[in-house]
């Protein structure tokens, strides 16, 4: 029995262990970020690294999973999110009539970035960011990442400074802590 218990265990804590998340990335700023805090989005995607944590980095990025993804925001955003979360249009729940059409590929997902030396959040430096989207395919048209930028307190669309289809990935430059979904037109 003792033996069945420690395997189970065993067993979560190594799927637990497996990365998944951003991979590291050089942006404008010599910033380079690496999730090390594994995570799914609400929808059971996973955001993954890609190998890349043998640079020097600066800054690194987690994603806050359950209450930490909200916690501290104001009751708006956070009404925001979970109509996202919850299929309405991009547009409507975020009040931003600009956005009619889009939809969003993914659930939301809360990323802190931080100061590696200091563990202090790096709100003041655009950072790359790399995310792995398993359904992000050949085709999709008019992607973009939407983000609420904890710092400034508002929502902003950026645009992907690169998209790998073949490798399920998209890269942007985040300013500090957000939560961000990918959407498409």
């Amino acid at each position: 029995m003792k033996k069945k218990v420690l395997a189970i265990a065993l067993t979560v804590a190594l799927a637990a262990a497996q990365s998944v998340t951003a991979f590291a990335a050089s942006s404008s700023s010599n910033t380079v970020v690496v999730v090390e805090t594994p995570t799914k989005t609400a929808d059971g995607q996973s955001l993954e690294t890609n190998g890349a944590g043998s640079k020097t980095e600066n800054v690194k990025a987690e994603f806050a999973t359950g209450g930490a993804a909200t916690a501290g925001l104001p009751e708006k955003t956070v009404a925001s999110i979970n109509s996202i979360n919850n299929g309405a249009d991009v547009a409507t729940a975020v009040g931003n009539p600009e956005l009619a059409g889009y939809s969003a590929l993914t659930k939301t997902a809360a990323i802190v970035l931080q100061d590696k030396a200091t563990g202090a959040v790096a709100d003041k430096t655009a950072s790359a960011v790399s995310l792995y989207i398993p359904n992000l395919i050949e085709g999709l048209k008019n992607i973009k990442i939407l983000c609420y930028e904890n710092a400034t307190g508002l929502w902003k669309v950026i645009e992907p400074t690169a998209i790998d289809y073949a490798n399920k990935t998209i890269s942007f430059n985040m300013l500090g802590s957000g939560t961000v979904t990918i959407i498409r037109k």
